[in-house]
């Protein structure tokens, strides 16, 4: 499954009030995470006819009057954000159960039409795996239904296009069971990484950028305070420091095996001509001590939107290279997060 999160993001591109935020004027842009409590399901039903995702994503994006949270490719496995989860995207409408409106729910349009006839497969799977992530970062969800279902009133909408009543239910019933979801002990737990307690000591965060030969290793202590300040576990940032840079030895960036976004990355810092500039330190000049900076810096801001689990953030990393490989990425922090805290008991 290919996850897209920054190609159409609304709010990056347009300021709140085009097409998400308050619901009414002065209420909150953004909730927290407890008030999302249902998913509503759409198609985007094209009057052209088209299914194409990146032109749907592209309209909802760009327009002031819609948006949604997800768009899923009826045609491959991509699937992309256009909000992040935390606002308040303007998709539901009124609806017969209020937990399905704009302010508790998330919003997934699938790109399909009623032109195009019978859903096809591919949408429902890429569905049932976008469904099965945020469930499992929201567990409570049990509230998940169509927008002919709910919209008020009775035929307002006909979406989604392409999937009866009992065909949708049946699909919907069959995850809520469990028997849509792999076993549980399949599952990694997402991985705390802000707001999140220091899982190793001062001692062995240094240690480790010592051991490794790492130009950070003269600041560790000060890098050290300053996750623990902002509630970053520094286990986790030492772990994506050293997959994104070999713990600040590479200027990861020129690197053709590397198709992460790494202009905030940990432990590199570039001066005006683009090239690494070790010198200096936290009080002044530069170095690789900066690059941790504005790595802080930006988990800070995703901590902000409720983004943190390592599970979260490490997608924002991506460039949308097609051949970016999330899963991977995230399993070498795990495995480096998994020795640097055995370390820490031996």
């Amino acid at each position: 499954m290919a996850f897209d999160l920054s190609t159409y993001r609304k709010d990056t591109r347009w300021a709140v009030g085009h097409g998400y935020g308050p619901v009414f004027d002065g209420g909150p842009s953004r909730r927290t995470t407890a008030q999302i409590t249902s998913i509503l399901v759409h198609t985007t039903n094209s009057p052209v006819g088209n299914t194409a995702y990146a032109i749907e994503a592209a309209f909802l994006r760009d327009s002031p009057d819609v948006s949604i949270h997800y768009v899923v490719s009826s045609h491959d496995d991509t699937i992309v954000q256009v909000l992040p989860e935390p606002w308040i995207a303007w998709h539901a409408g009124a609806c017969a159960d209020k937990d399905y409106e704009n302010p508790s729910s998330i919003g997934i349009e699938i790109a399909w039409c009623p032109q195009a006839g019978a859903l096809p497969q591919i949408a429902i799977n890429n569905l049932t795996r976008l469904v099965r992530d945020i469930r499992q970062r929201y567990p409570w969800i049990a509230k998940i239904d169509m927008h002919r279902a709910q919209a008020v009133p009775k035929g307002r909408k006909i979406d989604p296009s392409g999937w009866s009543d009992a065909a949708f239910y049946a699909w919907r019933d069959s995850l809520l069971q469990g028997s849509s979801l792999p076993p549980a002990s399949s599952l990694p737990t997402p991985l705390p990484y802000v707001g999140a307690p220091q899982s190793i000591s001062a001692a062995t965060f240094t240690a480790v950028l010592v051991d490794h030969q790492s130009p950070l290793a003269p600041w560790a202590e000060t890098l050290y305070r300053w996750c623990n300040d902002v509630d970053i576990d520094a286990c986790v940032a030492l772990a994506h420091c050293h997959a994104e840079s070999d713990f600040g030895k590479d200027e990861p960036a020129r690197s053709l095996a590397n198709p992460f976004n790494l202009k905030e990355n940990f432990g590199f810092a570039a001066n005006a001509d683009g090239f690494s500039d070790f010198s200096g330190g936290p009080n002044g000049g530069g170095g690789p001590w900066l690059g941790w900076r504005w790595g802080i810096d930006w988990l800070k801001r995703y901590g902000a939107l409720e983004l943190q689990t390592l599970e979260q953030i490490a997608p924002l990393f991506v460039t949308g290279n097609a051949n970016a490989n999330v899963d991977g990425y995230i399993a070498k922090i795990r495995a480096t997060v998994a020795e640097i805290r055995k370390r820490e008991h031996t």
